[in-house]
């Protein structure tokens, strides 16, 4: 049973609550590519709602023998259409970053004022 037979992928996604990615991702597909299982569709998706794009990655390619470019170009637009139509099933990224930057700032705001306390005390 293929892709796009009914009762299918779309179905399955369906019935999960889930979206339909088998349009989007047959869509970026050339027509030497084969199409990817109902399995393997759910395994793409499961893995960008994790936020794994490297296993979808690795998963695209694998269902659908394209090279590491096409399959991470096909991923990330595959994942930029699904992240405008269900933000909610997918992890936000924090707007300010990791927070990292404040912490490296504080530490040499500290470190060169005990420099210059040592200095005037030379």
């Amino acid at each position: 049973m293929g892709a796009f037979a009914p009762g299918s992928a779309v179905s399955s996604f369906a019935s999960r609550g889930d979206f339909s990615l088998v349009p989007v991702l047959l869509s970026r597909q050339t027509p030497r590519m084969a199409n990817p299982t109902d399995a393997q569709l759910n395994a793409i998706a499961d893995a960008l709602r994790a936020g794994n794009k490297i296993e979808a990655i690795k998963l695209h390619r694998e269902a659908t023998g394209s090279g590491l470019k096409e399959s991470k170009d096909a991923i990330e637009a595959i994942e930029a259409d699904l992240r405008v139509k269900f933000p909610d099933q997918f992890p936000t990224r924090a707007a300010g970053g990791k927070g990292c930057l404040g912490v490296v700032v504080l530490g040499l705001a500290a470190g060169l004022g005990g420099l210059g306390w040592w200095i005037t005390q030379a």
